[in-house]
């Protein structure tokens, strides 16, 4: 993808050609990803959500300003999503529902301004209740649910 701006890459004025995209780390998935948000400030792994979280609420500017820029990325991939979807709700979970706080303002405002029905059509951006535990609470019921349905083979075992 040689010569392809990435999409904040000012327009060339002819004097120098726009960096690769495939050079830069300036994509929209890279901005909004959880990774980005807390290796752009070397923070240790196991400490990232929180860590982010506890900087965006003591109002660390170069921690809010990451988290505007990923809301707004956010935001434009929901919009290109809910204008083939025609959704009128979304969900963030996992750590967009823990960031969920600092990001839904932004991504509201590209939602409004890019999804095609949002003036009919208002478009829902919250915080997904379960949170981190959505995957562990969905394997469990899985689970639950495949001995509830036929308990013979489960039965069978404890004997």
């Amino acid at each position: 993808m040689a010569g392809a701006a990435s999409w904040d890459t000012p327009p060339s004025t002819g004097t120098a050609s726009p960096a690769p995209v495939a050079r830069t780390a300036a994509c929209r998935p890279t901005r909004a990803s959880k990774r980005s948000c807390a290796t752009s400030r070397r923070l240790p792994a196991p400490h990232r959500r929180a860590a982010i979280a506890a900087r965006a609420d003591a109002g660390t500017p170069g921690t809010l300003a990451m988290l505007d820029i990923a809301g707004t990325a956010l935001g434009i991939a929901l919009a290109d999503m809910l204008n083939i979807l025609d959704m009128d709700t979304v969900l963030l979970g996992g750590s967009f529902s823990l960031l969920s706080s600092w990001l839904t303002t932004n991504a509201r405002a590209e939602i409004d301004q890019r999804v095609l029905t949002a003036a009919w059509a208002p478009v829902t951006v919250r915080a997904a209740l379960l949170s981190l535990d959505a995957a562990v609470i969905g394997a469990a019921l899985t689970s639950t649910d495949q001995v509830r349905q036929d308990p013979t083979p489960w039965l069978a075992s404890e004997t």
